[in-house]
């Protein structure tokens, strides 16, 4: 009678240490998606920080390259004429010559503060695109935070204190999160506390009965010697 009731208790430590394998594993996920939550949140809060500067620097290179095209191609006609007039009077010809080159140099001007001004939208066109983006994945991260806090509130083993209420934007995430974080851990440290707990009993009930040391590394183990 002894030996049976030894494994009916074992049975129940076994189911106990189930219910504490589950637990852990749902904490130990919830920690891996909370770190994840918070380092993205972290490298996009980082990524976009420059970003409404460099936006605005883009928009003014705009502007300032527009004004050097209007000027350059104010250049560009002047030079035209001059060479028009010019050739009227094919005889100068070191005249001709000047005008020829006056017309290169403001035709490579004009065409320079072109690429500038193209290289300025292109950037304005990057950098919105990428803060567009941003925003959108940052939405994403602030309802996978708050889908988050809501599986945290069911976790029995998990401490509220310091955890609160999730802030808005990137910030807020990653002051939730990096409270989350370690309550996980902690809760994590306990439930492996228990299970080794839990293990150490069973075996030290099948050392009662064999009267000998027991090394079993599981509940289930222990109970399957005892059924042997």
């Amino acid at each position: 009678m002894a030996a049976d009731r030894a494994l009916q208790f074992v049975r129940e430590l076994e189911e106990e240490d189930q219910r504490l394998a589950g637990l852990l594993d749902e904490v130990t996920s919830l920690a891996e998606e909370v770190e994840a939550v918070r380092a993205r949140a972290t490298s996009l809060r980082e990524a976009v920080a420059g970003g409404p500067d460099e936006l605005a620097a883009s928009r003014a290179a705009i502007e300032s390259a527009e004004q050097e095209l209007a000027g350059r191609t104010a250049e560009r006609t002047k030079a035209r004429e001059d060479l028009q007039a010019a050739e009227e009077d094919p005889k100068n010809r070191e005249r001709l010559a000047a005008a020829r080159r006056a017309l290169v140099r403001a035709g490579d001007a004009a065409a320079s503060a072109e690429r500038r001004r193209a290289r300025a939208r292109d950037s304005v066109t990057r950098v919105a695109e990428t803060l567009a983006a941003a925003e959108s994945e940052r939405l994403q991260l602030e309802s996978c935070a708050k889908d988050l806090a809501t599986r945290l509130a069911s976790v029995s083993r998990l401490s509220r204190t310091g955890l609160g209420a999730q802030g808005r934007g990137l910030d807020g995430v990653v002051d939730w999160a990096t409270r989350a974080r370690p309550a996980l851990l902690v809760a994590r440290g306990g439930l492996e506390g228990e299970r080794e707990r839990v293990v150490r009993q069973a075996n030290e009930l099948l050392a009662g009965l064999l009267g000998e040391p027991a090394v079993a590394t599981s509940v289930s183990r222990v109970r399957e010697r005892l059924e042997a």
